[in-house]
């Protein structure tokens, strides 16, 4: 079962079909890892699940026992596979989300793993960085699919904005079998667990956590106010997925709290 609004692009769910993929749509600082290692890695065998998905190998990459993949791919696999795609995938409030980003890039380790971001990060502070277009509304352009989130960096129209924003709101009600909300993190759990038939482990510590970052709430109020125009589009978004939780937690009765 999922949600009353959900419409499969074929005309139905293909529900627990062996030749279904499920896709994680992993938008970064999203509690994309929490999800992985408590929803993910106790449901499907470690030769079942595909990740570190990358577009131009996904194809070569997918392999017909695998049965979960996941990365910081755009929504649109479906393109590149005759084989059904559920997609799933978590959101988080804008401003919230591209602190911990930013500061998440400054703190790897580029020894280690070199984001390709790193050296922006490096020689901008927060505000600047977020000025650059390709970094903007990082949700929306994910949900809107590969196409808008290729040619973010090169199309900087409102026009373009506003597009993609429909276009990322009605996959996220029509073309996502289920989502969560980083902010309702266990309630997001449930709304799995009940649509798909899921265990869910107990919670435990993050595995990925950005260490030294200010909270949301110590955010002085003229860099809150900047943060969220330059990422309008993930704003509006984001009231939108709030909303259509709200709806879908209702329908199956689970425990809501507001945020």
């Amino acid at each position: 079962m999922v949600g009353a609004n959900f419409t499969y692009p074929e005309g139905s769910w293909p529900g627990a079909d062996s030749e279904v993929l499920y896709f994680f749509v992993h938008v970064p600082k999203t509690a994309g890892t929490s999800f992985l290692y408590r929803v993910v890695y106790p449901n499907f065998a470690p030769e079942e699940i595909l990740g570190g998905v990358r577009i131009r190998t996904f194809r070569e990459a997918l392999q017909p026992v695998h049965r979960f993949a996941h990365g910081h791919v755009a929504y649109g696999l479906h393109w590149l596979t005759t084989r059904p795609v559920v997609y799933l995938t978590f959101l988080r409030h804008p401003v919230d989300r591209a602190i911990s980003h930013y500061y998440f890039i400054r703190q790897c380790d580029p020894q280690k793993c070199r984001h390709n971001r790193y050296e922006a990060a490096m020689s901008m502070d927060l505000v600047t960085f977020y000025r650059q277009p390709p970094f903007q509304n990082e949700m929306t352009m994910m949900l809107a699919g590969i196409p808008w989130h290729k040619l973010q960096r090169y199309i900087t129209h409102p026009t373009f904005g506003r597009w993609a924003l429909q276009r990322a709101c009605y996959n996220l009600q029509n073309r996502f079998a289920c989502f969560g909300l980083q902010e309702r993190f266990e309630e997001s759990l449930q709304l799995l667990a009940h649509t798909f038939g899921w265990k869910i482990l107990p919670k435990d510590v993050r595995a990925k956590q950005t260490r030294s970052r200010p909270r949301l709430e110590e955010v002085p109020p003229a860099i809150y106010r900047t943060l969220a125009e330059l990422n309008e589009l993930d704003m509006i978004l984001y009231r939108f997925a709030r909303r259509l939780f709200n709806e879908r937690v209702r329908q199956l009765h689970l425990s809501s709290t507001s945020i």
